[in-house]
């Protein structure tokens, strides 16, 4: 009988045990929780820190501060066009989705990426994109465009076409070769500068200093 009573016993505490952790579940549970969205709404960041008995009092730390904005830099986009001469132009060039088209492209993305590296805008340069193939005036001739990008803050100066076209020029060897290809020396355009425009702005400027000199100082 003293046996049978302490095995009562037994079951009366694990029945207790199980009703405390009921009422745990029950009761604590959601007050937990309830206490978790409260601080959060007050913009404070709670973490768990367990412990040995498996309980998770919470540690409450100062909402983390915002750090100033900046102004990013926007990104401008100028183009470039040029012809090259010892590139047959094909129907393959016509489809995007070709094969060739797509190894073509990346061919030109890269020469036109090295080049422009070494420019004046290198520590800015992003990039350049080769959109499409044309037809040129001989069939050994294909027409390259290509839109290029670069990162510009707000008060830095407007993309300088002329002296751009000068330095691509100079590293193509007068608008001769790019890489493997040879280009026509009077097709390349930058951001719609070209040749022609260039040497009647400086013809411009050359009649206007002739004509019209400055004054000198007399001592």
């Amino acid at each position: 009988s003293y046996i049978k009573s302490s095995w009562k016993n037994v079951g009366l505490v694990q029945s207790t045990l199980k009703n405390v952790g009921l009422v745990q579940s029950v009761f604590l549970d959601p007050c937990v929780h309830l206490l978790r969205y409260l601080l959060l709404l007050r913009n404070l960041e709670i973490t768990d820190m367990p412990l040995a008995h498996g309980h998770s009092p919470f540690v409450i730390l100062p909402a983390p501060t915002h750090l100033p904005t900046t102004t990013a830099a926007a990104l401008e986009r100028f183009t470039v066009n040029f012809t090259i001469t010892n590139l047959p132009y094909t129907s393959d060039l016509e489809n995007p989705d070709s094969a060739k088209f797509k190894a073509t492209q990346r061919v030109m993305n890269t020469l036109l990426d090295r080049l422009l590296k070494e420019s004046s805008i290198g520590p800015v340069f992003q990039g350049c994109e080769t959109t499409d193939f044309r037809p040129g005036s001989h069939r050994d001739e294909t027409r390259v465009d290509a839109v290029c990008s670069y990162s510009k803050e707000a008060s830095a100066a407007p993309l300088d076409r002329v002296g751009l076209y000068h330095q691509v020029s100079n590293k193509t060897r007068g608008i001769t070769q790019l890489g493997p290809y040879s280009l026509d020396k009077d097709s390349l355009f930058v951001n719609g500068e070209r040749r022609s425009s260039l040497s009647l702005l400086c013809s411009a400027k050359a009649a206007l200093a002739q004509c019209c000199p400055w004054p000198t100082s007399s001592s």
